[in-house]
């Protein structure tokens, strides 16, 4: 369980993976950001 947000160039900027407890964030969110959210 978890998501990720991809840039409007593709690169991944956060993500959060809940079952390893892994985050990362680089940015404020980006209104072209794409949210993909995976369970």
């Amino acid at each position: 369980m978890g998501y990720e947000l991809i840039n409007a160039d593709g690169s991944r900027v956060a993500f959060c993976n809940k079952k390893t407890g892994d985050t990362f964030d680089m940015h404020q969110p980006h209104p072209n950001d794409i949210l993909k959210v995976y369970v």
